[in-house]
């Protein structure tokens, strides 16, 4: 089985994939101020919620875009896994061509959500991921990354709309059983964050 890591600012997923087919899918917390062992720990309990054992890894690949959680999510990943851990950034060869000002400035993330549109949808075509921000990248015909555009992603917009209005108050992101028009406070939010960001 090989394991995958993505680190963003929300949360951590972990994937894990037997075959090219996926077995199973999980998330953690972000937590900036948790230490290389804590998430050795969390990630044990995970990989143990689903019966993988860590010795019986294949192989192993990171991809992060908090700076300072590099290098305590690899030591985790590290006294889970002995063997080679691939991370995804300059100098890790994906196939991907990347015509933008700075490609090392791309979160690793992208990169692999853009190579994966590329080996399984027709090109050219529009990678949208929805995270702490919403990306739209363009590959073009030939599959090469041109460049994207960034807006705030819909909890960050969530965050900050009950940030700023007093009577708001904190919504989960859920699809409110309204639908699209909302009676009140809570489901007029979560309807125009749910149906808004899906339209």
């Amino acid at each position: 089985m090989i394991l995958t890591v993505n680190v963003s600012n929300s949360q951590i997923l972990l994937g894990g994939y037997q075959d090219g087919a996926r077995v199973f899918c999980a998330s953690l917390h972000t937590d900036p101020s948790a230490t290389a062992d804590e998430y050795a720990v969390r990630m044990r309990s995970v990989l143990g919620l689903y019966e993988v054992d860590p010795r019986q890894l294949a192989g192993a690949i990171l991809s992060c875009v908090v700076p300072s959680l590099l290098q305590p999510v690899r030591k985790a990943l590290g006294l889970l896994y002995p063997g080679r851990l691939y991370v995804v950034g300059p100098g890790l060869k994906t196939g991907l061509q990347i015509r933008m000002d700075d490609p090392g400035q791309l979160g690793g993330e992208l990169v692999c959500a853009a190579v994966a549109a590329k080996e399984q949808y027709p090109l050219p075509c529009v990678v949208v991921s929805l995270d702490t921000a919403t990306t739209l990248l363009a590959l073009d015909e030939d599959g090469v990354l041109r460049g994207g555009a960034l807006v705030a992603g819909v909890r960050t917009g969530v965050d900050a709309l009950c940030a700023r209005a007093a009577q708001l108050p904190q919504v989960d992101l859920a699809v409110p059983a309204c639908g699209v028009l909302g009676s009140g406070s809570v489901t007029c939010v979560q309807a125009g964050a749910v149906f808004g960001t899906a339209s």
